[in-house]
């Protein structure tokens, strides 16, 4: 026999059992392992995710490994999404069977909205409905220092100018939506 042919693989040692072949430790990986991250916004889907981590232990001959694939998935989680697994049980970050369903059901799959209309409905407004006449002042939020108000120059080009004469004066006209009293809007004119 060559030694190539009807090689035994190695048998295990004599604390285990005797005359059996030592199970491998882990597959081999056929590739670097892609890293990848979900973060839980709105504009990433949990069901992508969960089909990119599936993709990857089918790569890597671990699509049947549950803890390899909770504990890479783990690697990948950012902002909210970490936020959300580190409050998990660690029965659910240990198994990815549960980890994935814990995420479908914490960011569910959206669905689409419906086309907009060609022309727009004009929320109608409710009573009251408050006019002002003002100016728009531009203030830096983190200091409350005061730049100046918004102003046009005589090629139409909008700036920040100090002189309230050089300002801008706006109508201002306050009314809520019609079917949200609570939203607020505001209607801007510019005033000659």
């Amino acid at each position: 026999m060559s030694s190539r042919q009807g090689r035994q693989p190695p048998l295990a040692s004599d604390e285990d059992s005797i005359g059996t072949p030592m199970a491998a430790a882990a597959p081999p990986q056929l590739g670097p392992t892609p890293w990848i991250s979900f973060s839980g916004a709105p504009n990433e889907s949990a069901a992508s995710f969960i089909q990119s981590i599936q993709r990857i232990a089918f790569t890597q001959n671990r699509i049947e490994d549950d803890k390899w694939m909770a504990q890479y998935a783990s690697t990948c989680f950012s902002d909210s999404a970490l936020m959300w697994y580190l409050k998990l049980d660690e029965e659910i970050q240990a198994n990815w069977k549960k980890l994935r369903l814990a995420l479908a059901e914490r960011y569910p799959v959206q669905s689409p909205q419906p086309a907009p209309t060609t022309v727009p409905a004009k929320p109608k407004p409710t009573s009251p409905v408050i006019t002002e006449i003002g100016r728009i002042e531009i203030i830096r939020p983190e200091f409350g220092d005061f730049f100046g108000y918004l102003s046009q120059d005589s090629t139409g080009k909008f700036g920040v100018n100090r002189s309230q004469e050089k300002a801008l004066k706006f109508k201002a006209v306050l009314h809520t939506n019609s079917k949200n009293q609570h939203e607020k809007i505001y209607s801007l004119r510019i005033l000659d």
